[in-house]
C-alpha cells in the first residue's frame, strides 16, 4: 500500500513538471535579446549675448535588451528585461548639460557614469498584449525620445490590441516618466521651452488611448486621445494615404491635434490647434517630401516633456517650432 502511495506521489511530481515545462517551452524558446552601442558626440554653439558659450560633450552608452516568449496557453505570460549604461567620454562644467549625462547639482560636473534596468511584466491573449512595468510608446500623442545618448522611459501600463481585423487599438495609463540622462523616475511634466508653460507643473496620472485603421487599401485613418491631468488634454487625427505613380509611390501625410487645458490647468491656459501636411514621392530607396505646418491658437502646442513632438517630420528638425 505504501509503495503503490509512493508511485502515485512520484506520477503526479512528474507529470506537474511535464506540464510547467511545457508552459515553459515558449518563454525560453521564444526568448530573443541584443546589445546596442551608441557613441554620441554632441556640440553646440552660443552665439550673441549669452552666459554660456558651448554646450560640449562626449559619451558612450550600452543598451541590452532581454526579451522572453510567452508561456504555452490562452494566456500567456513573459518578461522583458533593459539595461543601460552610459559612460562619460568627454565633459567639463563649463560645457556640461547637453542631457548625454546626469549632471551633479553641488558640483555642476557631470556624472562620470550612469545606469538603470527596465523590468517588464507582459500578458499575452490572442491578439492582445499587456506591459505593465517599464515602457517607451511611439504614438502621435507620445513619443518616447531617442534622440540622446539612452532612451527616454515611462512607467506604467499599456495594451495593444489587433482582434478586430483591420483595426489597431492601443490604451495605457503612466504614472512616472526618466528623461534620457536621468536614472531617477519623477512625475509627468509639459514640456516648457522659452517658458511657454509653467514647467514646474506635474502630474502622475496620463491616460491615452486611440488606434489606426488600415481596412481601406492604401489608406490609414487614426484618432489618438491623451490627458495630463490637471494640465493638458489633446486629441489627433490623421491620414496617410499611398498609392503608385509611375515606377515610385507617392504619399500624402495629414496631422491635426487639438490641446486645451485639462481640470485646474496648472501649467497654464492651452489653447492650441496644429496642422500638418506632407506630400513625398518615393522611387526605389530615395524619397522626396515637401510639407507646412500651421500652429494657431493662445498658447504652444503642449507635449511631454522630454519627449518628441510628432508632428511634419520626426527627428528631421533642428526646432519643434511651436512657440
Amino acid at each position: 500500500m505504501l509503495n503503490a502511495r509512493r508511485g502515485a506521489a512520484g506520477a503526479t511530481v512528474l507529470l506537474l513538471a511535464q506540464g510547467i515545462q511545457a508552459q515553459a517551452a515558449g518563454f525560453i524558446e521564444d526568448s530573443q535579446g541584443s546589445l546596442m552601442l551608441r557613441n554620441f558626440y554632441f556640440d553646440r554653439d552660443y552665439k550673441g549675448e549669452s552666459s554660456i558659450s558651448a554646450r560640449r560633450e562626449w559619451a558612450q552608452g550600452f543598451i541590452l535588451n532581454l526579451k522572453s516568449g510567452f508561456t504555452e496557453g490562452p494566456v500567456g505570460f513573459g518578461l522583458d528585461l533593459q539595461g543601460m549604461l552610459g559612460v562619460q567620454l568627454d565633459s567639463s562644467r563649463d560645457r556640461a548639460g547637453t542631457g548625454l549625462l546626469p549632471v551633479d547639482r553641488s558640483s555642476g560636473k557631470a556624472e562620470s557614469e550612469y545606469s538603470e534596468l527596465g523590468i517588464t511584466g507582459k500578458v499575452r491573449y490572442s491578439k492582445s498584449e499587456l506591459n505593465v512595468g517599464t515602457v517607451m510608446p511611439r504614438l502621435p500623442i507620445l513619443i518616447s525620445s531617442p534622440a540622446r545618448l539612452l532612451w527616454q522611459t515611462f512607467r506604467g501600463s499599456h495594451l495593444r490590441s489587433q482582434d478586430i481585423p483591420g483595426l489597431s487599438f492601443q490604451g495605457g495609463y503612466l504614472t512616472r516618466m526618466n528623461q534620457r540622462d536621468s536614472t531617477d523616475y519623477q512625475k509627468i511634466a509639459i514640456a516648457a521651452p522659452n517658458g511657454r508653460f509653467d514647467g514646474t507643473a506635474e502630474s502622475d496620472q496620463f491616460l491615452f488611448f486611440g488606434g489606426d485603421y488600415t481596412g481601406i487599401s492604401g489608406l490609414t485613418l487614426s484618432y489618438y486621445h491623451a490627458r495630463l491631468d490637471e494640465i493638458y488634454q489633446q486629441n489627433y487625427l490623421g491620414a496617410i494615404h499611398q498609392f503608385k505613380l509611375g515606377p515610385g509611390e507617392f504619399k500624402t501625410d495629414f496631422r491635426y491635434f487639438l490641446s486645451d487645458e485639462e481640470g485646474e490647468g496648472k501649467a497654464g491656459s492651452v489653447d492650441n490647434q496644429y496642422v500638418g501636411l506632407n506630400f513625398g514621392y518615393k522611387l526605389g530607396g530615395h524619397r522626396l517630401t515637401v510639407g507646412g505646418s500651421l500652429s494657431s491658437g493662445d498658447s504652444a502646442m503642449p507635449y511631454i516633456a522630454g519627449s518628441e513632438p510628432h508632428l511634419i517630420s520626426e527627428y528631421a528638425l533642428s526646432s519643434e517650432f511651436l512657440n
